[in-house]
């Protein structure tokens, strides 16, 4: 008995860290991070073969107990719920962005993709209204329309049936169960608290990264580009993009003021931020130049 009771003692849970991969939501850069970090024992995972669906919990499960090395994974299509099982501890996390700037991020991305997909597609043959306007019209899971709560609402079996608002409040307890939920325009401060939070998980977490994937010539005022992007719009389309991303806008800045208050609660995390950007320095000066 008193052997049982020690090896019970002396268990320790597998951790796991599992980033949210949300499309043109700086997970790149993460995923370059987490790569660093964790070398050989981060793993990214896709279904190529169904692109508009997520992974179940017990998807999820059967891929980390065929990957016993994992510590940290990256999949666009992980999704919560997530699997709940003894001697497993995930970490999920995720980004979210201002909605607006999002959208014409995505057209910009999938315009210089090329052939890649029917989007991509669709970007190189339209213009900005164009596109907009057929994303509009392609259903609730589109990538422009509420993306954010349409990712962290629905179920394995597809889109969120509920109402508007039942959707964003699951989106938003969904949000709150996270290790972390970051924001793209405050991803330092974001990084600093997920290290913060995963430190007595993974003692050597180092966050620190080089910007990947990133547009030349973008402006950086956050007003400034969401200002460009709709003033290119004609004003129908424009007042059916704001329509159809009311619950988004409202979720962006719950998700702002939520991050403000746990950033609160982070004992002397000026210096700790400070201390992280001069890590992200020394990787930026010491890699080559693209």
């Amino acid at each position: 008995m008193r052997k049982a009771v020690d090896w019970v003692r002396g268990f320790r849970p597998r951790n796991v860290l599992m980033h949210m991969h949300l499309f043109k939501n700086a997970g790149t850069t993460v995923d370059w991070a987490l790569a660093r970090c964790f070398g050989s024992s981060f793993a990214t995972t896709d279904k190529l073969d169904q692109p508009e669906s997520v992974y179940s919990p017990s998807e999820v499960e059967e891929f980390l107990c065929w990957n016993a090395g994992i510590r940290a994974c990256s999949s666009h299509q992980f999704a919560p719920p997530f699997p709940e099982r003894h001697g497993l501890r995930l970490h999920p996390f995720a980004f979210v962005r201002h909605p607006l700037d999002r959208v014409f991020s995505v057209y910009a991305f999938e315009k210089k993709q090329g052939q890649y997909s029917a989007s991509s597609r669709l970007a190189n043959q339209c213009s900005l209204p164009e596109y907009v306007e057929a994303h509009l019209s392609s259903g609730p899971t589109s990538v422009i329309h509420n993306f954010h709560i349409s990712r962290l609402s629905r179920s394995g079996r597809g889109a969120f049936e509920g109402s508007a608002s039942e959707g964003e409040s699951l989106a938003m307890r969904r949000w709150q169960e996270l290790s972390l939920g970051g924001v793209v325009e405050r991803f330092d401060e974001s990084m600093v608290l997920l290290e913060e939070r995963l430190k007595p998980f993974f003692p050597e977490i180092d966050l620190a990264y080089v910007r990947q994937n990133t547009s030349r010539g973008r402006l950086e005022s956050l007003d400034q580009r969401v200002e460009e992007g709709l003033a290119a719009l004609p004003d129908p389309v424009r007042d059916r993009l704001l329509h159809m991303n009311q619950s988004d806008l409202r979720f962006y800045d719950w998700a702002v003021s939520e991050l403000d208050r746990s950033l609160s609660k982070v004992p002397g995390f000026q210096e700790k931020l400070n201390q992280y950007l001069e890590r992200c320095d020394k990787l930026s000066d010491s890699s080559p130049e693209p």
